[in-house]
């Protein structure tokens, strides 16, 4: 009888267990691969420097110089890697650095 692996799960700290499951290292991949585009990492870098590090995507039109679409589109893709949080305050959608994923994501990369 095998026993499975814990689930990878984000701790207070941001540090990550289960690290040898699959599922673990398929979450870290698209991480990496969010992270992976100059454009991407612009955002990140811009919504780190605004207030409550959030900001709406006509904030970071104005901020960074770039199309809404382009914005837009870059979003998404760190929303879904959890990079991002997104909340909708009327007519406007607020995105938000998930520092704790942002964290964690260092911590799975420079722990021994």
């Amino acid at each position: 009888m095998t026993t499975a692996a814990a689930p990878a799960v984000a701790t207070d700290h941001g540090l990550l267990h289960g690290a040898s499951t699959t599922e673990h290292w398929q979450d870290l991949a698209a991480r990496l691969k969010a992270f992976a585009d100059p454009t991407r990492l612009r955002l990140l870098a811009t919504l780190r420097t605004r207030p409550h590090q959030q900001a709406c995507v006509k904030e970071l039109t104005q901020a960074t110089g770039l199309a809404q679409p382009l914005v837009s589109h870059h979003l998404q893709i760190l929303r879904r890697a959890n990079l991002v949080n997104s909340t909708r305050h009327g007519s406007h959608v607020y995105y938000q650095l998930n520092t704790s994923i942002v964290h964690a994501t260092a911590q799975q990369l420079t722990r021994p």
